[in-house]
C-alpha cells in the first residue's frame, strides 16, 4: 500500500526558541531545501541541504520540520524504512490533522514492513479523530488490511463494509468488492 502524498507542514510540537538570526538562518536551509524538494522535485539535493546544515537546524525552532522535510524526500526516494526509522522516532501528537496525516503515513509505512499490529494502532488514532467529519478513507482501508493480515477477519470484514457504504467510489473500491465477495478475510 503506497502512502499518500505527504502534505505535512506544521510542526509537530514546539521545540527550543532560537535566536532571531539563528530562526532566519534555519528558514533559509529549510526553504532552499523545501525549494529542491517540491518545485525542482529533486528529493536528493534537498537531503544533502539537509545533511550539509544539519547542525544548525537540529534542536532549534524549525527541527521538527527539517526531519518532516527529510521524511518527505525519502518517502519521495523511496527509502521507506529510512522514513519509517524517523517517524518511529517522532512522538506524533492525535489531535492536529498535519500530524495525523504524518501518523497515517507511519501506519502505511509499518503495514509495508509487516508492523501491522503497530499500524493498527496508528490507523485507529487517525479514524478516532476523524469521527466528527466522518471515517477517513485511507486509514480505514489500511485497518481492514492489516486487521486481516493479522488474522481478525470479523473486524476486516467490518471495516471493508464500512467502506464499500462511505466510500462507494473511493480509490480502493473495486478491490474492496472483491475482497468482500471473497469472503473479507486476509487480502491476497
Amino acid at each position: 500500500m503506497e502512502p499518500p502524498p505527504y502534505e505535512q507542514r506544521a510542526p509537530l510540537a514546539p521545540s527550543l526558541p532560537s535566536s532571531g538570526a539563528a530562526l532566519d538562518l534555519q528558514a533559509t536551509y529549510l526553504a532552499d531545501a523545501l525549494r529542491e524538494l517540491r518545485v525542482s522535485r529533486a528529493p536528493s539535493r534537498a537531503l544533502a541541504i539537509l545533511d550539509r546544515h544539519a547542525a544548525d537546524l537540529s534542536g532549534g525552532d524549525l527541527a521538527h520540520e527539517a526531519l518532516l522535510v527529510r521524511v518527505e524526500a525519502l518517502l519521495e526516494l523511496g527509502r521507506r524504512s529510512d522514513a519509517l526509522r524517523i517517524l518511529d522516532g517522532l512522538p506524533l501528537p492525535r489531535a492536529a490533522a498535519a500530524s495525523l496525516t504524518l501518523v497515517k503515513v507511519r501506519g502505511q509505512l509499518r503495514a509495508g514492513a509487516g508492523r501491522c499490529r503497530e499500524a493498527i494502532s496508528d490507523f485507529d488514532a487517525a479514524l478516532a479523530a476523524a469521527r466528527a467529519g466522518g471515517p477517513d478513507e485511507e486509514a480505514l482501508y489500511g485497518r481492514a488490511l492489516c486487521r486481516g493480515r493479522t488474522g481478525d477477519r470479523s473486524g476486516a470484514r467490518e471495516d471493508l463494509e464500512t467502506y464499500r457504504r462511505v466510500f462507494p467510489a473511493g480509490a480502493h473500491s473495486d478491490e474492496v468488492g472483491e475482497w468482500l465477495a471473497r469472503g473479507g478475510g486476509e487480502r491476497r
